[in-house]
This record gives structure tokens, sequence and C-alpha cells, in this order.
């Protein structure tokens, strides 16, 4: 059975970090937070085998926490379009903030729309949704929708006026993800967690 944990970062922009569970393994979405943050808040996690760094986007905010989940075996999965991003601080933004990181320099692999991932008896499934940044993709898994910052909670959706945004791609990813069923559960990058029914544009 798939367990699924959210984790907000309130002192980064108040970014959601996500730990998935199934048989033992477990992946993170979008680590904003800290492997130690994370397994103070959730103490099975020690118990469990780190699988994938799972990244809606390259934003710094969105990466905070990786290499203490790469350090312990993670594989870490970003659209090539937002590879670049992760090494570059001022592609990522963490050129306005202070933190652990200001990029990510390390091994990370390609995915793209329709890939799927095997997370024990779980698949997780990619969707593109460029917009916010060139590369941003969702992750489905049963009726869970990971999101990013493609689409929050109430209609809300994430800027583009940063590198690699483009407001004309956002509509139509926008328009993609509505045509789910309403009743999938969106898990955004930020804020609260609701249903693609009450979020609908």
């Amino acid at each position: 059975m798939l367990r699924i944990y959210k984790i907000q970062n309130s002192t980064v922009f108040s970014s959601n970090c996500y730990i998935l569970i199934s048989d033992g393994r477990f992946a993170v979405i979008d680590p904003s937070s800290t492997y130690d943050d994370v397994t103070a808040a959730i103490p099975e996690l020690a118990d469990c085998e780190p699988v994938y760094v799972l990244l809606t986007h390259g934003h710094i905010d969105h990466i905070w926490g990786i290499n203490s989940y790469v350090s312990r075996g993670a594989a870490v999965k970003v659209a090539s379009s937002d590879m670049k991003m992760l090494r570059d601080p001022a592609l990522n933004c963490a050129v306005f903030i202070s933190g652990p990181i200001s990029s990510y320099t390390g091994e990370a692999e390609a995915i793209r729309e329709g890939d799927v991932l095997m997370l024990g008896n779980e698949s997780i499934s990619v969707l593109e949704s460029p917009g916010h940044t060139e590369g941003s993709v969702c992750y489905s898994v049963g009726d869970a929708l990971f999101t990013g910052d493609t689409l929050f909670s109430g209609g809300g959706y994430g800027r583009t006026d940063l590198p690699g945004g483009d407001m004309q791609k956002l509509i139509l990813s926008l328009r993609k993800i509505c045509n789910l069923d309403p009743a999938i559960r969106i898990y955004p990058g930020h804020g609260d967690i609701s249903r693609l029914g009450e979020s609908l544009l």
C-alpha cells in the first residue's frame, strides 16, 4: 500500500516535500526538506530504501535538500529541459536566497512524458507540464497527481516571469491537467492538498 507524507519547509517559500513509501522503498518528490528533517517527522523512513529523487522542476526551493538523499543512493530524475537549471544558480534562482546549496552538480537522469517508474508495487507516471519552467512535469500515482508549481489548490499556478517561464505553454499544460478525472487529488509544490475538481480554473 502506498503511503504519502507531506513535509513543508517554512523557511524556503513554504515549499512542499512529499515522501512516497511502498514496500520498504521510498521516493522524495521535490526535496525542499533534508533527509534528516524528514526522518525526524517520519521515523519509519529510516528503515526504508531511498530509490528516487523526483523533481517537478529545477528551482532552488525544490532541490534544497537533494544531496542528503543522493548521498544515500537515491537516483535523481528530472526533465532534460530543466537539467541545466540544477547546475546554474542564475537559472534556478539560488541567487535570491542563501542555503545549503546553490546548485546540484551530481548525476541526474532525464525523464519525459509517458515514462513509468516503479516504486515497490506502485507505478509512477510522468506527465509533461511546461510553463512554470521549460521542463516542468507532474507525477501521477494512483489517484494522486504531484503538480509542483504548475497547479496549486484553488486554481492558482506558478509564475512565468522567471527563467524558462512561458505563460502560453502553462495555459496549455493547465488545460491538459484539467481534462483529467476531477476526483484526482492534487499535491502541489506549495499550499494545500485538494481535489482537481476544486482547483479547476
